[in-house]
């Protein structure tokens, strides 16, 4: 098994420069009309961790979320939780418009990266996601 935290890193290294280029002008047409494309569900879906009320709590308060941002930082176009503490959905959504950007390589490299981590977080009962 991989270091954890660099499970995390490596799927950052292949997301961060497509969501700088990407998700700042979101050309997603399934989110032409939300002010934060995929995004815009966190504050209602409480981050996506609605089936984890206890976890929320404590996260909610560390992380600032916002009841209209949820988690998402405005100023940043990004958001405030760090991977290790996102969602499985949230860690693993890809819109269309990014999904055109990826290579093959790297579609393979993310399944493979969220296999590890979802068998990580169903080991990990004591971990808040």
């Amino acid at each position: 098994m991989t270091d954890k935290i660099c499970l995390y890193d490596e799927l950052g290294e292949i997301f961060d420069p497509l969501n700088k280029k990407v998700c700042s002008p979101c050309s997603d047409r399934g989110y032409l009309f939300m002010p934060h494309g995929c995004c815009s569900s966190c504050s209602y879906s409480k981050g996506h961790y609605q089936h984890r009320p206890d976890s929320f709590k404590l996260i909610k308060i560390l992380y600032c979320f916002d009841e209209k941002e949820g988690f998402f930082d405005v100023k940043n176009n990004s958001c405030k939780l760090p991977r290790q503490l996102r969602s499985i959905i949230c860690l693993e959504y890809i819109c269309r418009a990014m999904l055109v950007k990826l290579s093959r390589e790297n579609l393979k490299r993310i399944d493979e990266l969220m296999a590890e981590i979802k068998e990580d977080r169903r080991n990990n009962k004591n971990f808040p996601y």
